[in-house]
């Protein structure tokens, strides 16, 4: 997987895609896929019934550059200041939309590292929200030639709506080695319901993972099946697929994000998953599993709860 499709060496790929971010706000030729009349109409409307929204918007859109500026790590958090300047009011997710799919009505910033953190601020923001009228252009931009930032963000946001056509492709995606997959993986933690993301993170799960890929599905795991969720049908599931990521995991690093997934989906089954894991592990895997073992009867995420 090239890194600077798939997004994990963002800065080695900066000299490829500077380029790039000059139109970094156009949907591309691939990405002409929704009805964007129709999404004009919606915001048409969304703007006469609440136009203060759209001027929060509006203003921070413009502020991105100095905000980046002020960005402790690489991007700023831009999806907490649209939180908080969108909450409780109506037509949000429109107003984060319009930026998306109409950026030549706004004030874009200059540097690219605004920009990037602008736009996928805006689809993690607008997904959020769960819109379902925007699918379409969370689709779009899933096929478009995104950067990794704001694939992940539309990605997360079909997960979060839980369309079952959309999940099957998310799960499509993410066991199949492309540009999209680890954008997919990530966004399976968001999905609901999450039977087929357990199923695909299961199929990973199984393989032999380099550290930054297995971490990815230990986070997301954990995510699709917390312990503090009563509506998780597909928890056993999920800690089965944690206890095998913890088993076939060779660095530390990975067997601690499994570990850590196990002790988030706190199963009832975890017991006698790794019983049945030690029964087929070698020595040193069954040294490990003891350990997680009793790390599980002491679970430090339960006092949190």
């Amino acid at each position: 997987i090239s890194p600077c499709r798939g997004g994990r060496e963002p800065r080695e790929c900066a000299p490829m895609r500077s380029s790039f971010f000059v139109l970094v706000f156009s949907l591309g030729a691939s990405a002409q896929s929704f009805d964007r009349a129709a999404l004009e109409r919606s915001v048409k409307q969304a703007r006469a019934e609440s136009p203060a929204v759209f001027s929060r918007v509006q203003q921070v859109v413009s502020e991105a550059d100095a905000l980046q500026r002020r960005a402790r790590g690489r991007l700023f958090p831009f999806p907490s200041r649209f939180r908080a300047v969108t909450r409780k009011q109506p037509g949000a997710a429109f107003a984060l939309a319009e930026p998306i799919f109409a950026p030549e009505r706004f004030q874009l910033p200059v540097s690219p590292e605004a920009r990037l953190a602008l736009r996928a601020g805006l689809v993690e923001a607008a997904g959020s929200l769960r819109e379902p009228s925007l699918a379409p252009l969370y689709r779009a931009l899933l096929s478009a030639d995104e950067p990794y930032e704001v694939a992940r963000a539309a990605a997360e946001a079909l997960a979060k709506l839980g369309d079952e056509a959309d999940l099957a492709r998310l799960a499509q995606l993410a066991t199949t080695d492309g540009p999209r997959q680890d954008a997919a993986i990530s966004a399976l933690g968001a999905a609901h319901p999450g039977k087929l993301a357990v199923s695909a993170l299961s199929t990973l799960a199984a393989l032999p993972l380099e550290v930054p890929r297995a971490k990815l599905v230990a986070g997301s795991l954990a995510r699709v099946a917390p312990g503090w969720s009563a509506d998780v049908p597909w928890r056993a599931d999920a800690a089965q697929a944690a206890v095998t990521l913890f088993v076939k995991a060779t660095a530390d690093e990975a067997r601690a994000a499994a570990s850590d997934a196990v002790m988030t989906i706190d199963a009832p089954q975890t017991p006698a998953l790794i019983a049945a894991a030690r029964a087929e592990a070698t020595a040193t895997q069954q040294v490990a599993l003891d350990a997680l073992s009793d790390r599980f009867a002491h679970n430090p995420t339960r006092s949190h709860r």
